[in-house]
């Protein structure tokens, strides 16, 4: 008869599926979770009284053409060219 005892292997416990799983659960609880808004702010606007303004006095035009020169429309109507740097071509 052999009265020998067998060594037994101490268990060990595998905590890697158990997180697998927590994390899971948290995915799946926060992206189904629904948020509460009680930060938000009423905010009461201003309206307009009167129609929009038409006229712009002192609006200005400014215009740029194909070469690239800029050109500025004053108040007097008239149409003045700005210095405009020229292009050096390599």
């Amino acid at each position: 008869m052999n009265f020998r005892r067998k060594r037994r292997i101490p268990p060990e416990i595998s905590m890697t599926s158990m997180v697998d799983v927590v994390l899971l659960l948290l995915f799946f609880f926060m992206s189904c979770s629904t948020f509460s808004r009680q930060t938000e702010v009423k905010i009461n606007l201003p309206e307009a009284d009167s129609e929009a303004a038409t006229d712009y006095p002192n609006s200005v035009i400014l215009s740029i053409d194909a070469d690239g020169n800029y050109y500025l429309q004053g108040s007097d109507g008239l149409t003045h060219e700005l210095v405009n740097k020229k292009k050096s071509i390599p």
